[in-house]
C-alpha cells in the first residue's frame, strides 16, 4: 500500500531491519539480537518479512581471528522472519 518502507541500516553494531512510515516519522528497528542483515523480502501477503542474517561475533571470535588462531566451519545463514502489523503492511520493498 505504500504507506510504509522496510530498509536495511547499520546505524548500530551491524545491519538491522527496520521499517519508516513514506509520510513522515522515525525509522522502527526490527530486528533483535547480535545479526548482520545481509537482506530481505516481503511475503506475498505483505504480513512478513523474511530476511537472512548472518550472527555477529563475539570479542572473543575477533581476537582469535586477528590472532589467526580461528578456524572456520561454513554453515549457512539461517532465514528469520518478523511479523509485520496491520498498519505496516507493504506488498514490495527493496533496499
Amino acid at each position: 500500500d505504500g504507506r510504509q518502507l522496510a530498509f536495511i541500516s547499520n546505524r548500530e553494531e551491524g545491519n538491522a531491519l527496520y521499517l519508516i512510515p513514506t509520510d513522515r516519522g522515525e525509522a522502527v528497528k526490527l530486528s533483535k539480537g547480535k545479526h548482520d542483515i545481509q537482506s530481505f523480502e516481503w511475503s506475498p501477503d505483505g504480513k512478513l518479512i523474511a530476511f537472512l542474517a548472518a550472527e555477529l561475533k563475539s570479542e572473543s571470535e575477533e581476537k582469535k581471528e586477528r590472532d589467526k588462531d580461528d578456524v572456520l566451519i561454513a554453515d549457512p545463514a539461517p532465514v528469520l522472519a518478523v511479523q509485520v502489523r496491520e498498519s505496516a503492511r507493504r506488498p514490495r520493498s527493496s533496499r
